[in-house]
């Protein structure tokens, strides 16, 4: 899976929908500006994922708080994809 995270066409194409979602945002509060790809997907054993199939945002953000960390610090991660901000 790191692998797939370090492929620059995969970043590439997601820095490509980053910034059609931000062209299309109603301002800077709905636009994506930095995103990173998880190594592990969400977990139902955790409480990420719902019996609904549905992902548990506020599991995910205290699960994964050393991520959400990542996407703010300065300099930025290497592993960051960031539309420069």
């Amino acid at each position: 899976m790191a692998l797939l995270a370090e492929e620059p066409r995969i970043r590439d194409a997601i820095a490509k929908g980053m910034n059609s979602l931000a062209s299309s945002a109603g301002g800077s509060s709905q636009a994506v500006r930095r995103a990173l790809i998880l190594l592990d997907p969400p977990s139902l054993d955790t409480g990420e994922i719902t019996d609904k199939g549905d992902i548990n945002q506020r599991a995910v953000l205290e699960n994964r708080a050393d991520q959400v960390a990542r996407l703010y610090e300065e300099p930025l991660d290497g592993w960051v994809i960031s539309l420069g901000d």
